[in-house]
């Protein structure tokens, strides 16, 4: 009987404890889900943030660039070449400047003077486009829009890939555009605008000098956990903020898209999407205060079952005691009653016999007085 109510103590501890347990684990996962999710949704926030400071930059450069394209379009040829040679010597994001007639002839750079390596290398990434065999206002296929990150860009040595496209609605050409063009895995810039009498005039941009300028809208620190990085179309970083250093095997918190002036570029948070080290560290307390609850519960139940147990043991302990005493205090007694009725009922005449039962009489009363002492 007392093991089963020592087994049904013990269930009714536990069976609540566990109870209690399980609620609080759904409790501190739902917190933690709903955390991560405030977290992830404040590195959208950030992603989408850093990456509009970007695309208004960009738009302003290309507002820029095209503007003073604009202005040197109105100039004479002859002092249309030299102004787009001093543009590129005194400005560091223009990388090369060049001029072409309306016969995909080029006047700049000029083959005549000689070329430097660099501008060898520029005729070659754009020789599609200055030889003609590639339109400038020819719009790129859905294909090629579409295309994610991870897709290689490059099914050959170049990829034309404009950003505006040179055609209106009607299909004419337009006076001025931006060609983001893939060589490889680099993406060049290129801007051109169209003269009145059919000359093209146009830059190619300084890539790096341009990264550095957009890398100013990086915030200087990232989430604890988290990284912010730019990516190029193959997955590269470009440049990165954030004590984790950006992996593809992070989880990602955000990607926006920097097409189409970027084609196939990305703005990617990732990281454990955990929030700030006050709500981090709060769960934490939160977690060591559940666990102090459990085991609080459970140490009372142990004290009280050993309590109980010990009042068992004491209570057994007690009636032992007793019963013995009882039988101690029971012997003594009976021989005094037997001796005392025999001599109260005449029954010894022998004055012998008389004595003797009044000597044991008196050895059991003194040894009754040690049992009681």
């Amino acid at each position: 009987m007392r093991r089963r109510t020592t087994i049904l103590f013990v269930l009714l501890l536990l069976v609540p404890t566990l109870v209690v347990g399980l609620v609080l684990t759904r409790l501190l996962a739902h917190e933690r889900e709903r955390l991560a999710k405030g977290g992830a949704l404040a590195a959208e926030a950030q992603t989408r943030a850093v990456a509009d400071q970007i695309l208004v930059a960009l738009d302003g450069f290309e507002a820029d660039i095209t503007r003073q394209l604009t202005a040197l379009s109105a100039l004479p040829a002859t002092n249309l070449a030299a102004q787009l040679q001093e543009w590129e010597k005194r400005d560091p994001l223009i990388r090369n400047g060049f001029l072409l007639s309306a016969g995909n002839r080029l006047i700049l750079p000029n083959a005549d003077n000689g070329l430097t390596a660099e501008e060898r290398s520029f005729l070659a990434r754009f020789e599609p486009l200055f030889s003609g065999r590639t339109a400038w206002g020819t719009p790129p296929s859905d294909t090629v829009r579409s295309t994610p990150a991870t897709r290689p860009l490059m099914s050959g040595n170049l990829k034309f890939v404009p950003q505006n496209w040179g055609q209106s609605k009607d299909h004419t050409e337009s006076a001025a555009g931006w060609i983001p063009w893939f060589e490889g895995r680099n993406l060049y810039l290129l801007a051109w605008v169209r003269t009145s009498n059919g000359l093209r005039c146009g830059v190619e941009v300084e890539m790096n000098s341009l990264l550095a300028r957009l890398v100013s809208a990086f915030p200087e620190h990232a989430p604890a956990g988290q990284t912010l990085a730019l990516l190029d179309g193959q997955g590269a970083v470009i440049h990165s903020v954030g004590a984790t250093e950006y992996r593809p095997s992070l989880p990602r918190l955000a990607s926006i898209s920097l097409a189409p002036t970027l084609p196939h570029w990305q703005l990617v948070a990732a990281g454990n999407g955990a929030v700030d080290s006050t709500r981090g560290l709060l769960f934490v307390l939160s977690s060591v205060l559940c666990g102090i609850l459990l085991l609080a519960i459970l140490g009372g139940g142990v004290l009280l079952l050993r309590d109980a147990h010990r009042s068992a043991i004491d209570a057994r302990t007690r009636t032992t005691f007793v019963a013995n005493v009882s039988h101690e205090l029971k012997t003594p007694l009976t021989t005094i009653r037997m001796y005392a009725e025999l001599l109260s009922e005449g029954r010894a005449r022998d004055e012998s016999r008389r004595a003797h039962y009044l000597e044991v009489i008196v050895q059991e009363s003194q040894r009754l007085t040690r049992l009681i002492n």
